[in-house]
């Protein structure tokens, strides 16, 4: 709200069936609460359904792939995150030169 949401360095990690968003600094407002300091960087739970879950667990796992942040936006009370699936860069080296490859 307060312009103070950094997704750059963020990814979505899986633990016991559940998705939680990694890296993420998202600044509490000052007015909200006095009497409680929250963490900016702490790690944050995704509240997804079970369809969902099923199907980026199955995409990280099976196929390799990396779940990133996209963007995020306040509605109401609640910070929405936009996640996407990426394909994982490998590194390559040929001839003594570095190659980026996509998957």
């Amino acid at each position: 709200r307060a312009g103070k949401a950094n997704i750059g360095d963020s990814y979505v990690t899986f633990r016991n069936g559940e998705a939680f968003l990694f890296g993420a600094t998202i600044t509490p407002l000052n007015v909200a609460s006095t009497h409680i300091v929250a963490d900016p960087t702490r790690t944050r739970k995704l509240l997804l359904n079970k369809r969902e879950l099923d199907s980026l667990f199955g995409k990280v796992n099976r196929d390799g792939m990396t779940v990133v942040a996209l963007s995020v936006y306040w509605k109401a009370a609640w910070a929405k995150v936009k996640i996407g699936v990426a394909n994982v860069k490998i590194l390559k080296i040929a001839n003594g030169k570095l190659q980026n490859n996509a998957l």
